[in-house]
């Protein structure tokens, strides 16, 4: 669309004359349009063939149309947040949803959330990602827990694979993470199909508990990346993780599929002996060996190197890559000490600690 207005007579007559339209995208090519700009158009799209949408900025006024259209596969959009006004229509009940991925982009997570309300109960829908760009206001955990919770409610836990939220760096750092204030995940088990889990809100404590650690691999059977709060190279300011070795440990041999794990784990408990093998006792762990390919440990603390190099190794045999990330919390020594175990487990794969990349 151009800089000057765009009459909707123009725009109905151009889809009038489309015939089964079934990939569009439709946005405003400049920043300083209202964000509901689009919204007068949006009745006018033809929606009985469409199967992939992409919009520039939308309000949530047309979320309903949207979310009725008959064969959408793919749904991708921008949601104004500047006033978060509920749609006044009310979805059909009697809707069956064919859209199997839905992306959504906006400042405010509330907007997301009333967005993923007006998906049809009855859905097939398999990815759901959201990016959050409010640097100011990030979301808090009060707001995850409760996108979580209705994905639970919404999304099929026999079609749902995929989830990446993704949030910001906020402006201006906070003092700490409350440690008692952490996202909990758990609402998210029921979905079983889940085989990739990328989740990054850094103004909240995005962690496992022992509970839920000992629970993924029942939860999640097919889970191939599990992702929380990555570092994204930026120093945190963190405290002890809630989880040891020993829960990673039921983490990777209860995943079979599992490649790329990001979750911080306190590796201060592990002892060399414990897994230093004879050649005989180095069969008896071949059948849990995993095949771990890329391991993000932020900053977990550490004390010594070698049985984490012993442990891993024992481990993650397939490890190819190692992220590490320095800490207000335990300072740059974890850092070294991360690194020193990265160039060791993969000397001469891909060491890439995140400081500095």
């Amino acid at each position: 669309m151009q800089d000057s207005p765009i009459h909707t007579m123009t725009v109905q007559w151009a889809f009038n004359h489309v015939h089964r339209l079934e990939h569009l995208k439709f946005s405003n090519l400049i920043d300083t349009t209202p964000g509901d700009f689009l919204d007068p158009f949006i009745p006018l799209i033809p929606l009985n063939n469409l199967r992939i949408l992409v919009l520039g900025t939308v309000s949530l006024t047309s979320i309903p149309i949207l979310m009725s259209a008959p064969h959408l596969l793919k749904l991708r959009m921008m949601l104004e947040d500047e006033e978060i006004r509920r749609p006044t229509t009310p979805y059909r009940l009697d809707t069956i949803s064919s859209l199997r991925s839905l992306v959504i982009s906006t400042n405010n997570v509330d907007a997301a959330i009333i967005a993923l309300e007006y998906l049809p109960e009855r859905n097939q829908l398999q990815s759901f990602i959201c990016y959050l760009f409010d640097r100011d206001q990030p979301p808090s955990s009060a707001s995850a827990h409760h996108l979580f919770n209705l994905m639970k409610s919404k999304c099929n836990p026999h079609t749902f694979s995929k989830l990446e939220l993704q949030g910001c760096i906020a402006r201006r750092q906070q003092e700490g993470v409350d440690i008692d204030d952490y996202v909990d995940i758990s609402a998210l088990f029921s979905l079983s199909a889940l085989t990739d889990v990328d989740i990054f809100l850094p103004a909240t404590r995005v962690e496992l508990t022992s509970e839920q650690a000992t629970t993924i691999p029942s939860a999640w059977p097919r889970i191939e990346k599990l992702v929380l709060n990555a570092t994204r190279g930026v120093p945190m300011r963190t405290a002890c993780p809630h989880i040891d070795h020993t829960h990673l440990t039921s983490i990777l041999r209860g995943c079979p599929n599992l490649r790329v794990l990001g979750v911080r784990f306190d590796a201060t408990q592990i002892r060399e002996e414990q897994h230093n093998r004879s050649g005989n006792e180095e069969e008896e762990y071949v059948d849990w060996q995993c095949g771990l390919e890329k391991f993000d440990v932020g900053d977990s603390p550490i004390l010594s190197p070698s049985p984490v190099v012993a442990f891993l190794t024992a481990h993650c045999p397939s490890l190819r890559k190692l992220e590490c990330c320095s800490s207000d919390h335990y300072g740059t020594r974890q850092e070294f000490l991360w690194k020193t175990v990265a160039s060791q487990v993969v000397p001469w794969k891909t060491v890439a600690p995140q400081i500095g990349l």
